[in-house]
């Protein structure tokens, strides 16, 4: 699930928690260290986004 825009108008980021499991044995998974993730087909934490809004200033 991606966070709100950091920003309220204009370009920012979104982020989101990416965490990584592996299958120790069937039915049993223990996530795994970020620095021992593969970062190949690793989900992404951050996207830039970007809101439309009005100025403040322009009223």
């Amino acid at each position: 699930r991606w966070s709100e825009c950091s920003r309220t108008c204009g370009e920012g980021f979104q982020f989101r928690t990416v965490r990584c499991w592996k299958m120790m044995a069937p039915g049993f998974d223990s996530s795994v260290y970020d620095e021992l993730s593969p970062s190949h087909g690793k989900p992404a934490r951050a996207k830039a986004a970007a809101r439309s809004g009005r100025s403040q200033t322009g009223l």
